[in-house]
């Protein structure tokens, strides 16, 4: 096998259902007056998922796959400052069944993310970020249909910190931890079960924990980046999937997941960049694995390049 076959099998296979640019969990910001535009192309699928702690197939629901389109946008208001925006396509469907699949626009999300520290340490960079934002549905998908549903359908506030860690300008450490602060959803009908039997449309959907913990490399000169990743997301509080019921806004989505994600420069103001994921445990989620790829273009809003 040439080289070049070889590096192109490693991108394919190098490919992981979170995108990764600026986004509000890296350690990654753009410069003053830069923007970053971006589009993303994700899937996943499961043919097991657990009911509560119980790994089970389901026949009604074959094998579950979703596909995501997301056009992402990153600009930097100063040098330690950026926003960054998205809104995923989402198409969700399953071989087994009676359901139909759903698609369409899902929620918009709109963060900031700010450097309050950027030191070096003899050889090392020590850097500190926080990240907030909000994301909102933007359509009325039906959020009573899960897991072939949209999203969750509810608003949402984060918050999140980060800590990176780079060596000799090569090898590096992330650790980031964040909450997510989650509202109500509406149903369509007017009876739902949550410890006991409910008359209402509106659903609390239960608020969310997560940390990741990466170990990455920049090689030739940051012309590529390669990263491994654990991800950690936990509900704090929430129910279990009913036996024989469908899951429901309202259930305890855990995760314990692998991510490995690798980012090339072939020219200096685009990427291209992909990886995999890996559901390693959970509790009433699907044991989902899945790939993304996609491109980034970066330019200046203004002639002059500010260097940082």
């Amino acid at each position: 096998m040439s080289r070049f076959k070889y590096y192109l099998l490693l991108l394919c296979i190098l490919i992981c259902q979170s995108a990764y640019l600026q986004t509000p969990t890296d350690a990654l910001l753009m410069k003053k007056n830069q923007i970053c535009i971006a589009t993303m192309y994700a899937q996943s699928s499961w043919d097991q998922y657990w009911e509560g702690a119980n790994l089970r197939t389901n026949a009604n629901v074959g094998t579950f796959t979703n596909a995501q389109i997301t056009p992402m946008a990153a600009y930097g208001i100063t040098n330690n400052l950026m926003v960054f925006a998205a809104i995923p396509h989402i198409s969700n469907s399953t071989t087994g069944g009676q359901l139909n699949g759903q698609s369409g626009w899902q929620d918009l999300t709109v963060q900031l993310k700010y450097r309050a520290v950027n030191k070096e340490i003899k050889k090392s960079t020590l850097s500190l970020f926080v990240s907030g934002g909000y994301s909102t549905p933007l359509t009325s998908y039906n959020t009573d249909y899960l897991p072939l549903g949209l999203g969750l359908g509810c608003d949402e506030y984060n918050v999140r910190s980060i800590g990176y860690l780079e060596y000799n300008k090569s090898f590096y450490t992330r650790l980031m931890g964040g909450y997510l602060m989650r509202g109500y959803t509406t149903l369509e009908r007017d009876y739902h079960y949550v410890d006991g039997s409910k008359y209402s449309q509106f659903l609390d959907v239960p608020n969310v924990v997560q940390t990741e913990f990466a170990l990455g490399s920049w090689i030739k000169d940051k012309k590529i980046q390669a990263e491994i990743a654990y991800l950690s997301h936990n509900t704090v509080h929430g129910d279990d999937i009913r036996s024989h019921n469908a899951p429901q806004a309202s259930n305890q989505m855990d995760a314990q997941s692998l991510q490995v994600r690798l980012r090339c420069f072939p020219i200096s103001n685009i990427s291209v960049l992909g990886g995999y994921n890996h559901t390693l445990s959970g509790r009433n989620m699907g044991q989902s694995h899945g790939f993304n790829v996609g491109v980034t273009y970066q330019f200046y809003t203004k002639k002059q390049v500010q260097v940082q």
